[in-house]
């Protein structure tokens, strides 16, 4: 049993670091335009004031719950398929659950959580939406330790 427990303690830091790299064969890539925003940036984000939010702790301050956010978009239709593909890739890698399928003659939107078991924590949201008017994709991830049990507030404001 300790050797298990001590394997899977060897595995986890290296799972972490898959997922948070997963995306960034799109870095760089021609027809690809991308931003990552890490944890550094995101915390400064937390310290700004919004004026007539009427809460000190509003949604400014729950950014800091995030680690990574990362955004790309292209009007390539290789690259397009390039994304797809490799979202479902991740899904099969790191299975998240569906919360929002959308899908139209002008494109399709999917958006996946994955929580920390089962608590009101969400780890990560993967969207990606396909606009078949624009001939685009957009792909972003949120990763963090989002409570949204602590968020209610923040949203009502």
């Amino acid at each position: 049993m300790k050797k298990i427990i001590i394997a899977l303690l060897a595995i986890l830091p290296s799972v972490a670091f898959a997922q948070n790299n997963f995306f960034d064969k799109f870095e760089g890539k021609e027809g690809i335009e991308g931003v990552e925003i890490t944890d550094n940036m995101l915390e400064v984000f937390g310290y700004f004031k919004v004026t007539g939010a009427g809460d000190e702790d509003s949604l400014p301050a729950k950014v800091k719950e995030f680690e990574n956010v990362k955004a790309f978009i292209t009007k390539d239709k290789k690259r397009m398929k390039e994304m797809r593909n490799g979202v479902a890739d991740y899904l099969k890698k790191f299975p998240m659950e569906a919360s929002v399928k959308l899908n139209n003659e002008s494109g399709k939107i999917n958006i996946y959580v994955r929580k920390a078991g089962n608590t009101s924590i969400i780890k990560e949201v993967l969207v990606f939406i396909e606009d078949l008017e624009k001939q685009e994709a957009v792909l972003l991830s949120f990763m963090g330790n989002i409570d949204l049990g602590e968020n209610k507030t923040a949203l009502n404001n």
